[in-house]
Protein backbone atom coordinates (compact mmCIF):
# COMPACT_ATOMS: atom_id res chain seq x y z
CA UNK A 1 0.00 0.00 0.00
CA UNK A 2 1.27 3.70 -0.59
CA UNK A 3 0.42 6.79 1.51
CA UNK A 4 -1.84 9.31 -0.26
CA UNK A 5 -0.84 12.72 -0.69
CA UNK A 6 -0.25 15.48 2.42
CA UNK A 7 -2.37 16.23 4.07
CA UNK A 8 -3.78 12.52 4.07
CA UNK A 9 -0.49 10.76 5.42
CA UNK A 10 -0.95 12.34 9.22
CA UNK A 11 0.20 9.11 11.45
CA UNK A 12 -2.19 10.58 14.12
CA UNK A 13 -5.07 9.76 12.25
CA UNK A 14 -7.46 7.45 13.71
CA UNK A 15 -9.13 6.03 10.00
CA UNK A 16 -7.42 4.56 6.79
CA UNK A 17 -9.71 5.25 3.58
CA UNK A 18 -8.12 2.64 1.44
CA UNK A 19 -8.90 2.56 -2.35
CA UNK A 20 -8.81 0.22 -4.70
CA UNK A 21 -5.85 1.50 -6.10
CA UNK A 22 -4.14 0.47 -3.33
CA UNK A 23 -3.59 4.21 -1.94
CA UNK A 24 -4.23 4.51 1.68
CA UNK A 25 -5.36 8.17 2.84
CA UNK A 26 -5.24 8.85 6.71
CA UNK A 27 -8.41 10.69 8.09
CA UNK A 28 -9.82 11.69 11.61
CA UNK A 29 -13.06 9.92 12.01
CA UNK A 30 -14.88 12.74 13.29
CA UNK A 31 -14.60 14.85 10.23
CA UNK A 32 -15.96 12.54 8.51
CA UNK A 33 -18.97 11.89 10.90
CA UNK A 34 -20.03 15.33 11.38
CA UNK A 35 -20.01 15.13 7.17
CA UNK A 36 -22.37 12.06 6.64
CA UNK A 37 -23.57 9.21 8.62
CA UNK A 38 -23.39 6.66 6.82
CA UNK A 39 -20.33 7.06 5.68
CA UNK A 40 -19.60 6.99 9.28
CA UNK A 41 -21.37 4.00 9.32
CA UNK A 42 -19.82 2.14 6.47
CA UNK A 43 -19.06 -1.43 7.73
CA UNK A 44 -16.40 -2.84 5.19
CA UNK A 45 -13.77 -2.46 7.36
CA UNK A 46 -10.25 -4.44 8.93
CA UNK A 47 -7.70 -3.93 11.08
CA UNK A 48 -3.94 -3.38 10.30
CA UNK A 49 -0.65 -3.58 11.79
CA UNK A 50 -0.54 -0.84 13.96
CA UNK A 51 -4.57 -1.62 15.21
CA UNK A 52 -5.91 1.52 13.01
CA UNK A 53 -9.05 0.92 11.80
CA UNK A 54 -9.16 0.68 7.66
CA UNK A 55 -12.33 1.26 5.50
CA UNK A 56 -12.00 -0.06 2.19
CA UNK A 57 -14.12 1.72 -0.77
CA UNK A 58 -14.78 1.01 -4.06
CA UNK A 59 -13.19 3.98 -5.60
CA UNK A 60 -9.71 4.81 -6.84
CA UNK A 61 -7.53 6.98 -5.22
CA UNK A 62 -8.42 10.31 -7.44
CA UNK A 63 -11.90 9.86 -6.36
CA UNK A 64 -10.77 10.00 -2.70
CA UNK A 65 -8.63 12.39 -3.28
CA UNK A 66 -11.29 14.89 -4.85
CA UNK A 67 -14.03 13.71 -2.15
CA UNK A 68 -11.81 14.42 0.92
CA UNK A 69 -10.49 17.53 -0.53
CA UNK A 70 -14.04 19.22 -0.17
CA UNK A 71 -14.62 17.55 3.01
CA UNK A 72 -11.18 18.54 4.90
CA UNK A 73 -10.53 21.98 5.70
CA UNK A 74 -8.40 22.47 3.35
CA UNK A 75 -8.32 24.70 -0.31
CA UNK A 76 -9.83 22.38 -2.44
CA UNK A 77 -7.99 21.52 -5.74
CA UNK A 78 -9.14 22.75 -8.73
CA UNK A 79 -11.95 20.82 -10.45
CA UNK A 80 -13.24 19.45 -13.88
CA UNK A 81 -16.42 18.78 -14.72
CA UNK A 82 -15.90 14.81 -14.62
CA UNK A 83 -14.77 15.39 -10.93
CA UNK A 84 -18.13 17.25 -10.10
CA UNK A 85 -19.67 14.18 -11.35
CA UNK A 86 -17.79 12.34 -9.01
CA UNK A 87 -18.99 14.61 -6.06
CA UNK A 88 -22.48 14.86 -6.88
CA UNK A 89 -22.37 10.98 -6.87
CA UNK A 90 -20.57 10.40 -3.36
CA UNK A 91 -22.58 13.21 -2.17
CA UNK A 92 -25.79 11.24 -2.98
CA UNK A 93 -24.36 7.74 -2.10
CA UNK A 94 -23.57 8.51 1.17
CA UNK A 95 -26.13 11.72 1.91
CA UNK A 96 -23.55 14.19 1.89
CA UNK A 97 -25.20 17.59 2.53
CA UNK A 98 -22.00 19.53 2.78
CA UNK A 99 -21.41 18.95 -0.63
CA UNK A 100 -24.33 20.31 -2.36
CA UNK A 101 -23.24 24.00 -2.04
CA UNK A 102 -20.08 23.48 -3.66
CA UNK A 103 -21.41 20.95 -6.25
CA UNK A 104 -24.31 23.92 -7.62
CA UNK A 105 -21.66 26.43 -7.51
CA UNK A 106 -19.55 24.40 -10.06
CA UNK A 107 -21.79 23.29 -12.37
CA UNK A 108 -23.49 27.04 -12.62
CA UNK A 109 -19.75 27.87 -13.43
CA UNK A 110 -19.47 25.62 -16.03
CA UNK A 111 -22.69 25.92 -18.00
CA UNK A 112 -21.44 28.52 -20.78
CA UNK A 113 -18.33 25.74 -21.22
CA UNK A 114 -20.51 22.67 -21.53
CA UNK A 115 -23.84 22.87 -21.48
CA UNK A 116 -24.61 19.20 -22.31
CA UNK A 117 -22.15 17.93 -19.84
CA UNK A 118 -23.65 20.00 -16.89
CA UNK A 119 -27.17 18.69 -18.53
CA UNK A 120 -25.90 15.31 -17.89
CA UNK A 121 -25.01 15.65 -14.21
CA UNK A 122 -27.71 18.00 -13.02
CA UNK A 123 -30.28 15.94 -14.61
CA UNK A 124 -28.97 12.71 -13.02
CA UNK A 125 -28.49 13.97 -9.63
CA UNK A 126 -31.57 15.73 -9.52
CA UNK A 127 -30.57 19.35 -9.64
CA UNK A 128 -33.37 20.43 -12.10
CA UNK A 129 -33.23 23.96 -11.87
CA UNK A 130 -29.45 24.19 -13.54
CA UNK A 131 -30.49 21.15 -16.11
CA UNK A 132 -33.19 23.64 -16.68
CA UNK A 133 -30.68 26.58 -17.80
CA UNK A 134 -28.74 24.00 -19.44
CA UNK A 135 -31.26 22.78 -22.08
CA UNK A 136 -31.97 26.27 -22.91
CA UNK A 137 -27.57 27.22 -23.10
CA UNK A 138 -27.94 23.68 -25.54
CA UNK A 139 -30.19 25.92 -27.97
CA UNK A 140 -26.15 27.95 -28.44
CA UNK A 141 -25.26 24.74 -30.07
CA UNK A 142 -25.99 23.14 -33.46
CA UNK A 143 -27.98 20.03 -32.90
CA UNK A 144 -25.19 18.16 -34.20
CA UNK A 145 -22.62 19.42 -31.46
CA UNK A 146 -25.13 18.22 -28.60
CA UNK A 147 -22.11 15.91 -27.44
CA UNK A 148 -19.94 15.72 -24.09
CA UNK A 149 -18.21 13.20 -22.53
CA UNK A 150 -20.11 13.00 -19.25
CA UNK A 151 -22.77 11.79 -21.52
CA UNK A 152 -21.09 8.20 -21.45
CA UNK A 153 -22.30 8.33 -17.56
CA UNK A 154 -26.40 8.97 -17.90
CA UNK A 155 -28.92 7.72 -19.18
CA UNK A 156 -29.77 7.31 -22.85
CA UNK A 157 -33.60 9.06 -21.79
CA UNK A 158 -32.64 13.01 -20.48
CA UNK A 159 -30.20 12.84 -23.65
CA UNK A 160 -33.12 11.52 -26.02
CA UNK A 161 -35.66 14.51 -24.43
CA UNK A 162 -33.12 17.32 -24.82
CA UNK A 163 -32.36 16.21 -28.49
CA UNK A 164 -36.58 16.25 -28.99
CA UNK A 165 -36.39 19.74 -27.15
CA UNK A 166 -33.88 20.83 -29.24
CA UNK A 167 -35.67 19.87 -32.25
CA UNK A 168 -38.45 21.56 -31.42
CA UNK A 169 -37.18 24.77 -30.58
CA UNK A 170 -35.55 24.58 -34.05
CA UNK A 171 -39.13 23.96 -35.97
CA UNK A 172 -40.67 27.08 -33.94
CA UNK A 173 -37.62 29.42 -34.98
CA UNK A 174 -37.81 28.43 -38.30
CA UNK A 175 -41.09 29.12 -38.59
CA UNK A 176 -40.50 32.72 -37.62
CA UNK A 177 -39.00 33.58 -41.42
CA UNK A 178 -42.44 32.26 -43.10
CA UNK A 179 -44.74 34.32 -40.93
CA UNK A 180 -45.87 37.77 -40.92
CA UNK A 181 -47.60 38.63 -38.23
CA UNK A 182 -44.71 39.70 -37.09
CA UNK A 183 -43.85 42.14 -39.54
CA UNK A 184 -43.13 45.95 -39.24
CA UNK A 185 -46.35 47.80 -40.46
CA UNK A 186 -45.60 48.60 -44.30
CA UNK A 187 -46.55 52.43 -43.44
CA UNK A 188 -44.07 52.93 -40.90
CA UNK A 189 -41.22 50.93 -42.64
CA UNK A 190 -42.03 51.96 -46.26
CA UNK A 191 -38.40 52.41 -46.88
CA UNK A 192 -37.97 48.94 -46.75
CA UNK A 193 -41.14 46.70 -46.57
CA UNK A 194 -42.99 48.12 -49.85
CA UNK A 195 -46.24 47.90 -51.48
CA UNK A 196 -47.45 47.20 -54.93
CA UNK A 197 -50.95 47.13 -55.86
CA UNK A 198 -52.95 45.59 -59.20
CA UNK A 199 -53.82 49.70 -60.63
CA UNK A 200 -50.05 50.03 -60.92
CA UNK A 201 -49.48 52.12 -58.32
CA UNK A 202 -46.57 51.34 -55.37
CA UNK A 203 -44.73 52.75 -53.09
CA UNK A 204 -41.29 50.79 -54.30
CA UNK A 205 -38.37 52.39 -53.66
CA UNK A 206 -35.82 50.46 -55.90
CA UNK A 207 -37.01 48.62 -59.07
CA UNK A 208 -33.43 47.21 -59.40
CA UNK A 209 -33.47 44.98 -56.29
CA UNK A 210 -37.48 44.80 -55.35
CA UNK A 211 -38.70 41.52 -55.07
CA UNK A 212 -41.97 39.54 -53.91
CA UNK A 213 -42.08 38.26 -50.44
CA UNK A 214 -41.74 34.40 -51.03
CA UNK A 215 -44.70 33.72 -49.16
CA UNK A 216 -47.47 33.77 -51.79
CA UNK A 217 -50.33 32.69 -49.60
CA UNK A 218 -49.46 36.33 -46.95
CA UNK A 219 -48.74 39.10 -48.68
CA UNK A 220 -51.63 39.45 -50.93
CA UNK A 221 -54.74 41.95 -49.36
CA UNK A 222 -57.47 42.86 -51.32
CA UNK A 223 -59.08 46.62 -50.71
CA UNK A 224 -61.87 48.80 -52.68
CA UNK A 225 -60.53 52.54 -53.97
CA UNK A 226 -60.94 55.16 -51.86
CA UNK A 227 -62.71 56.79 -54.34
CA UNK A 228 -65.63 54.10 -54.44
CA UNK A 229 -69.33 55.10 -53.53
CA UNK A 230 -70.23 51.96 -51.06
CA UNK A 231 -74.11 53.46 -51.77
CA UNK A 232 -73.90 53.24 -55.55
CA UNK A 233 -73.43 49.94 -57.47
CA UNK A 234 -69.72 48.78 -57.75
CA UNK A 235 -68.46 49.76 -60.97
CA UNK A 236 -64.66 49.55 -60.22
CA UNK A 237 -62.69 46.40 -59.39
CA UNK A 238 -61.00 45.25 -56.33
CA UNK A 239 -57.14 46.20 -55.83
CA UNK A 240 -54.56 43.51 -54.86
CA UNK A 241 -51.82 44.63 -52.45
CA UNK A 242 -49.06 42.25 -52.80
CA UNK A 243 -45.63 43.29 -50.35
CA UNK A 244 -42.37 43.52 -51.49
CA UNK A 245 -39.04 44.40 -50.18
CA UNK A 246 -35.55 44.60 -51.54
CA UNK A 247 -34.30 40.82 -52.48
CA UNK A 248 -31.77 41.22 -49.66
CA UNK A 249 -34.50 40.90 -47.10
CA UNK A 250 -35.90 38.27 -48.67
CA UNK A 251 -32.61 35.84 -48.85
CA UNK A 252 -32.03 36.62 -45.44
CA UNK A 253 -35.19 35.80 -44.36
CA UNK A 254 -34.73 32.27 -46.13
CA UNK A 255 -30.69 31.22 -44.84
CA UNK A 256 -31.97 32.30 -41.79
CA UNK A 257 -35.14 29.62 -41.65
CA UNK A 258 -32.30 26.96 -42.42
CA UNK A 259 -30.08 27.91 -40.10
CA UNK A 260 -32.26 28.55 -37.29
CA UNK A 261 -33.39 24.35 -38.00
CA UNK A 262 -30.73 22.99 -36.88
CA UNK A 263 -29.45 25.99 -34.56
CA UNK A 264 -32.38 27.64 -32.90
CA UNK A 265 -30.96 31.26 -31.15
CA UNK A 266 -30.99 33.94 -32.61
CA UNK A 267 -27.63 34.33 -32.21
CA UNK A 268 -27.08 32.32 -35.10
CA UNK A 269 -28.62 34.60 -37.78
CA UNK A 270 -27.80 38.50 -35.90
CA UNK A 271 -24.39 38.72 -36.59
CA UNK A 272 -23.68 41.59 -39.28
CA UNK A 273 -21.63 39.57 -41.97
CA UNK A 274 -24.67 36.72 -42.13
CA UNK A 275 -27.42 39.51 -42.37
CA UNK A 276 -25.26 41.55 -44.67
CA UNK A 277 -24.67 38.75 -47.88
CA UNK A 278 -22.54 40.91 -49.91
CA UNK A 279 -24.07 38.68 -53.07
CA UNK A 280 -27.27 40.87 -52.75
CA UNK A 281 -25.61 44.39 -52.55
CA UNK A 282 -27.73 46.42 -55.01
CA UNK A 283 -25.88 49.13 -57.17
CA UNK A 284 -28.61 51.33 -57.42
CA UNK A 285 -30.37 51.29 -53.96
CA UNK A 286 -29.08 53.72 -51.51
CA UNK A 287 -31.79 53.44 -49.37
CA UNK A 288 -33.17 50.36 -47.10
CA UNK A 289 -29.74 49.24 -46.73
CA UNK A 290 -27.37 48.62 -44.00
CA UNK A 291 -29.15 50.73 -40.63
CA UNK A 292 -32.54 49.22 -41.93
CA UNK A 293 -31.81 45.95 -42.46
CA UNK A 294 -29.53 45.40 -39.34
CA UNK A 295 -32.97 46.74 -37.36
CA UNK A 296 -35.16 44.15 -39.24
CA UNK A 297 -32.99 41.68 -38.39
CA UNK A 298 -33.20 42.64 -34.56
CA UNK A 299 -37.25 42.68 -34.87
CA UNK A 300 -36.68 39.20 -36.33
CA UNK A 301 -34.53 37.95 -33.73
CA UNK A 302 -36.78 39.29 -30.88
CA UNK A 303 -39.60 37.25 -32.51
CA UNK A 304 -37.49 33.74 -32.98
CA UNK A 305 -36.50 34.12 -29.19
CA UNK A 306 -40.15 34.66 -28.46
CA UNK A 307 -41.00 31.96 -30.16
CA UNK A 308 -38.52 29.65 -28.72
CA UNK A 309 -39.28 30.80 -25.38
CA UNK A 310 -43.07 28.83 -25.78
CA UNK A 311 -41.76 25.55 -26.56
CA UNK A 312 -41.74 23.11 -23.02
CA UNK A 313 -38.49 22.03 -21.48
CA UNK A 314 -37.65 18.59 -21.67
CA UNK A 315 -39.85 16.27 -19.33
CA UNK A 316 -37.20 15.42 -17.00
CA UNK A 317 -36.61 18.89 -15.64
CA UNK A 318 -39.85 20.34 -16.02
CA UNK A 319 -40.32 24.08 -16.02
CA UNK A 320 -37.46 26.54 -14.95
CA UNK A 321 -36.83 28.67 -12.01
CA UNK A 322 -37.24 31.40 -13.23
CA UNK A 323 -36.01 33.25 -9.43
CA UNK A 324 -32.97 30.77 -9.91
Amino acid sequence: MSPADPPFDDPSADLILRSTDGVDFRVFKNILSLASKPLADKVVKTEDADGVQVVKFAQDSKFLDIVLRHLYPVPPTAVTLPDVRLLAEFAEYYDVRALESRIVSYLKDTLEDDPIGVYSIAVTYDHLDIAAKAARLSLQLPISDLKSQLLENSTADPYRELIKYHAACGDAASAVASDREWFPPWEKWGRLIWTSNSDGSSNIRCTNCAAPDFINELPVQIFWPQTHDRDTERSEEPQKRTRFAPWRVWDYLRRSSSVLAHHPTSKAVTEEEFVMDSRFDCSNCILGTREDILEFSRIFAMEVEKAIEQVPLPDCVGDEDEDY
